[in-house]
């Protein structure tokens, strides 16, 4: 199912034996676009840790409760490997997190993969935690692993100039993958809200607080208009691809 990103967080998580806490951020892999850590606030639970779980560990998704259920034991959970809330997450630390959790590290791979450009599909490079990227970012962290709640609102750098900013994002509860990203194409709230494929992204830059896409500020201002109720639109999603001049759409794959 098609979810905004921004609905899944404040979340509540259930272990097989009681609650975790509350989903506070969503960790996504910028090449691959697939979800790879959910961040939860552990409360009096677990005093001044956050909880990071794998996607692969939730056993219910409830929309309407706004809960996930995890496979996952309370005991489980505090053995694991700790991270303090002011902790970042490195490189090291997905390692043990992996390794205890004994995640299959092909749960990553997909076919999102493949960075989608004009010219056709150019793959790029999957995540695997035992074989470091070539540059980290000084921290030990992947500079690939990105915080939803930090670059929400980052502003949008199209090849000819500024576009608004990042609004939301798309994820379908299925794969966990970014599907789109929701642009809104103002920073003061009165243009259009419009989706765009995450792979017409050329570099999310930190430094700046800037996407960088690879379109032309017309194509994204042109783009149909987005609202929250049509986010299962076929017609509509369609007509986003044949904007772009995307592959042809096929529903759930986005």
């Amino acid at each position: 199912m098609l979810r905004l990103v921004s609905t899944l967080i404040d979340y509540e998580v259930e272990a097989s034996d009681g609650s975790i806490g509350i989903v506070r951020d969503i960790l996504f892999d910028d090449i691959t676009w697939k979800l790879r850590w959910l961040a939860a606030d552990t409360g009096d639970w677990l005093t001044r840790r956050h909880v990071l779980f794998h996607p692969s560990s939730i056993n219910l998704f409830d929309k309407g409760g706004k809960f996930f259920q995890v496979r996952l034991a309370r005991n489980l959970i505090n053995a694991a490997p700790s991270l303090k809330k002011d902790q970042p997450v490195t490189l090291d630390f997905e390692r043990r997190m992996f390794a205890y959790y004994d995640i299959d590290q092909d749960w990553q791979s997909s076919i999102f993969g493949e960075r989608q450009t004009q010219g056709g599909l150019e793959r790029g490079p999957q995540f695997n935690p035992a074989s470091p990227p070539t540059s980290l970012d000084g921290t030990g962290c992947d500079p690939h692993l990105c915080s939803f709640k930090t670059v929400h609102g980052y502003h949008n750098d199209a090849k000819d100039g500024p576009i608004g900013h990042l609004h939301d994002a798309v994820i379908d509860t299925t794969d966990w993958l970014i599907h789109y990203l929701v642009v809104a194409t103002s920073n003061w709230g009165v243009g259009d809200r419009v989706l765009i494929s995450p792979h017409a992204v050329r570099h999310i830059d930190a430094a700046t607080e800037t996407v960088q896409l690879d379109l032309v500020q017309e194509q994204v201002r042109s783009s149909p208009a987005w609202e929250s109720n049509i986010l299962t639109d076929e017609s509509y999603l369609a007509s986003i691809h044949e904007h772009y001049g995307w592959p042809p759409y096929q529903f759930g794959r986005g």
